[in-house]
């Protein structure tokens, strides 16, 4: 799915509940559990059921190996000394076609424009709001 494409997909209303929306899944690099809920229970009012966790940062990219996800939600505070920007870094070199959605509670202007600049989608700061 390019960028332009997620301005206009919707989740089809008759889609059954059997089948996962979308048809590859969206990865959300969260390492907190109350974060990670929130974000899963915002996507499904959406229509969104399909997708992936990874609170484990040192398993990003071994997960969007195996999932090919179509977008990954990423958290900046991430454990282990592992830095979301330096993982957003890379993603923008070795996978620009994947996009990504900074979610952080980071409201720190320098920190938003050096996500834009190494390719973030957009950038959201936490809480989220419905």
């Amino acid at each position: 799915m390019t960028k332009m494409d997620t301005e206009n997909s919707v989740a089809p209303s008759s889609q059954s509940p059997d089948v996962p929306y979308p048809e590859k899944p969206i990865l959300i690099i969260e390492d907190d559990t109350n974060s990670h809920q929130v974000l899963v229970e915002m996507l499904s009012e959406s229509g969104i059921t399909h997708t992936v966790a990874c609170p484990d940062p040192r398993q990003v990219f071994a997960s969007i190996e195996e999932h090919q996800p179509e977008l990954i939600l990423l958290d900046l505070g991430l454990p282990f000394n592992i830095r979301g920007e330096d993982i957003l870094e890379r993603l923008g070199r070795e996978m620009p076609q994947v996009l990504v959605v900074v979610i952080t509670g980071a409201n720190n202007p320098h920190t938003i424009v050096s996500c834009m600049r190494h390719g973030a989608y957009a950038y959201i700061v936490k809480p989220v709001q419905t």
